[in-house]
């Protein structure tokens, strides 16, 4: 992949000794499934995070970074060659022209960048990213929700999503635009960087929506909490709890626990908001009836969906069309 002005985000650090950041930062730790994890909170990488919204970096060339988790949202993306991602449990290869989205907390080691590989991260505070990102975006269903949750839970979160098929020209001409603005503007007040932020994040979003349902041996211990956000995200109409245990080889009272834990809904809760998420999309956006709609959304009783929405909204489906036509 190329991008035309990557050297606008400064010459790349080489070498980096670990010793010395951490003499510098004074950086905490803790022992996590056997592994000490340094806490980058607020000031890794650059002073500048301290201060900034979000921060734009190359990742150093053959420097040692230890297990690590931060406080703030990470998305790695490969340029050239590729890069070796650790987590607990698992290590994954991330090639040219993919993306890596990091919750913050979640603890993580590179293997060292070797020239010619080139690789940068963005990183952004949770709060921003809420009130910037998830906020101003469209309406995104139970994805957005389970994103805007792992921002505001504290534990540490093993939680992160590897985009593999992105579209390269979409994503050099954002990455070519954001670099751009950013090396000029500092923060995010400038509205084109706002857009170009939201951008990269919806083409991500969109790429999670691939969500392949021919993998019959699923190991349960990898399975990541996006992947049961997404069998819900594209199921909505016919899922059932039993079903989906089945899938995922749960058994229905540990996937209902499971789904509680890492994103703050019961099943019921997830597949409801998803569909009234869509039902409402329907109503602003079509002429189809009111019974359609709940049809299409996975309720075959329109009388049920009626009483259902009007408790969530305070209005009725048809009172809501009418307030919310385009």
């Amino acid at each position: 992949m190329e991008i035309a002005n990557i050297d606008q985000l400064g010459e790349r650090q080489r070498n980096i000794s670990w010793q010395e950041m951490r003499n510098k930062y004074a950086t905490l730790s803790e022992v996590v499934d056997g592994h000490t994890v340094y806490k980058f909170y607020g000031n890794y990488q650059s002073d500048q995070i301290i201060e900034a919204p979000f921060y734009m970096s190359l990742i150093p060339i053959n420097s040692f970074i230890p297990w690590h988790v931060h406080d703030y949202i990470e998305i790695t993306i490969v340029i050239q060659g590729n890069l070796k991602m650790h987590f607990l449990g698992e290590t994954i290869t991330v090639r040219a022209g993919q993306a890596v989205l990091l919750d913050a907390r979640c603890a993580h080691q590179n293997t060292p960048l070797i020239d010619p590989s080139v690789a940068m991260t963005i990183a952004i505070r949770p709060n921003i990213l809420q009130k910037l990102l998830i906020e101003g975006m469209p309406t995104r269903g139970v994805l957005t929700r389970f994103l805007s949750h792992s921002m505001n839970h504290m534990d540490f979160a093993e939680r992160y999503w590897q985009f593999v098929d992105i579209e390269q020209n979409i994503l050099s001409g954002i990455l070519t635009g954001l670099i751009g603005t950013y090396s000029k503007y500092e923060g995010l007040s400038n509205d084109l960087q706002q857009s170009l932020l939201q951008a990269l994040l919806l083409l991500l979003m969109d790429q999670s929506h691939i969500f392949q349902t021919n993998n019959v041996h699923i190991n349960k211990f990898h399975i990541r909490p996006l992947d049961l956000i997404l069998y819900i995200d594209e199921q909505y109409r016919t899922v059932s709890l039993k079903n989906m245990a089945n899938f995922f080889n749960y058994s229905p009272n540990y996937l209902s626990t499971k789904l509680i834990q890492t994103t703050g809904y019961s099943f019921q809760q997830l597949v409801q908001q998803k569909r009234l998420d869509v039902a409402t999309e329907l109503l602003k956006k079509t002429d189809i009836s009111v019974e359609k709609v709940a049809s299409n959304v996975g309720y075959s009783n329109p009388v049920y969906f009626y009483r259902l929405f009007k408790r969530v909204f305070g209005v009725t489906p048809k009172n809501y069309r009418k307030d919310n036509r385009s």
